[in-house]
């Protein structure tokens, strides 16, 4: 195959690291500033991961965090009325420093 041949093997590569760096963005969350969309959402994906690995309830998890009642349940469904990026931030931390 000569260099101006189209190889489709090379666009998928490309996509799918194109996708893996997306992804590695939204894990490194910053320590200030408002958080992306992407971000918040691959928090939430992950605390439902854990959820879901170890039966907890977003109720648990309010707990352990030691925040409102029922607070990660509105975070979750995009209800929080507060600061959507220092809530995710916060189980963020939660995530990375409790048991997997």
């Amino acid at each position: 195959m000569t260099r101006d041949q189209h190889n489709p093997r090379d666009e998928s590569l490309v996509h799918k690291a194109a996708q893996d760096a997306r992804a590695t963005e939204a894990r490194m969350l910053p320590n200030a500033g408002d958080l992306t969309k992407d971000q918040i959402e691959y928090v939430r994906q992950c605390v439902n991961a854990r959820c879901d690995e170890q039966g907890l309830t977003y109720e648990q998890i309010d707990k352990k965090i030691a925040c409102a009642r029922k607070a990660v349940r509105r975070f979750m469904e995009g209800n929080y009325e507060h600061d959507d990026s220092n809530f995710a931030r916060r189980l963020d931390n939660w995530l990375k420093n409790s048991d997997p």
